[in-house]
């Protein structure tokens, strides 16, 4: 993603464990101890706000560059008055609850 996080890792603190995991015995379930688990889960929870905060910064500066990018490409219009321009209106739709899709 454009954050460099999973959207379950910013919001639980931890990546997800796919359910062949869960029945399966990996690495990850063998090496379980619940005493280390709870230290690094603690661990973990006190960098989970910078990682938010980082997936927050990332995900601004890529908005800025989209929108950069976009403005690099609008070419300047100026309106006089008494030029004629086309208005497109709500109420001229069948349905104005009905969107572009």
């Amino acid at each position: 993603s454009s954050t460099k996080e999973t959207p379950f890792r910013l919001a639980y603190g931890s990546d997800a464990m796919i359910p062949v995991e869960v029945g399966e015995p990996s690495f990850r379930r063998t090496h379980f101890h619940e005493e280390s688990n709870d230290n690094s889960f603690r661990a973990e929870l006190d960098v989970l706000d910078e990682m938010r905060e980082k997936a927050h910064i990332v995900a601004e500066a890529c908005k800025q560059r989209m929108s950069r990018r976009f403005n690099s490409n609008l070419k300047p219009r100026i309106f006089h008055e008494g030029d004629l321009v086309l208005r497109v209106t709500r109420s001229a739709r069948c349905n104005p609850f009905e969107g572009k899709l």
